[in-house]
Parts: C-alpha cells; sequence; structure tokens
C-alpha cells in the first residue's frame, strides 16, 4: 500500500508538469476534464490537489462561484519550481528510503 503523502504529491508533480508543458505551447488554459482524464481522478479528488497548488501559488484557476474549476494555468513560481528540480524533488517527493531505522521522503 502507497503512503498517501507519497500519493498526493505524485499527483501534485503530474498537474504541475501537464500544466508546465501546456504553458510551453499556445494553449496556456488547460481544462478540468482534461485533467481527469489524463490523472485518472474524479471532480472532487482533483480539486483537492488543486486547490491546494493554488493555495502554494503554483498555479492559478478560473471558477464559478465555489464549485470545481473550469481551467488551471501555471504561474511562474510554478515554473521556476518545476524548472529547480531539487526544489520541485523536495516540494514533492515520491520515492521512501529507510535511513538508520527512520523514514524519509524523497
Amino acid at each position: 500500500m502507497e503512503n498517501p503523502k507519497t500519493e498526493n504529491n505524485e499527483i501534485r508533480r503530474k498537474i504541475l508538469e501537464i500544466l508546465y508543458e501546456a504553458d510551453k505551447t499556445s494553449s496556456r488554459l488547460v481544462e478540468m476534464d482534461y485533467l481527469k482524464e489524463k490523472l485518472n481522478l474524479d471532480d472532487s479528488e482533483l480539486d483537492f490537489h488543486v486547490k491546494y497548488l493554488d493555495q502554494k501559488s503554483y498555479l492559478e484557476t478560473s471558477r464559478v462561484s465555489h464549485a470545481y474549476f473550469l481551467t488551471a494555468k501555471i504561474t511562474a513560481r510554478g515554473v521556476d519550481l518545476i524548472e529547480d528540480t531539487a526544489a520541485f524533488d523536495s516540494e514533492f517527493p515520491t520515492k521512501i528510503i529507510q535511513i538508520h531505522n527512520s523514514l524519509a521522503l524523497l
């Protein structure tokens, strides 16, 4: 069974990576349905991760009232994070290793 923190980090990394690739093309905005399909997540699970990344200022969303987001785009802060591999791995580690009888996320 996968560690929930590791699973969350993997999903958040994938979201940012998808938005980063979209930012490099003319289609900066990514629709919720596209992310749902690519990540195989339901509305509430995807929205949970997108809200978190939005609160960390790694992406911006467009919403109607308090409903689920419609589109998302990566921010300059999110681009900087992805392009700094060490910072990206530190912020969203995805591997667990054992060091002297304790666990650490990598």
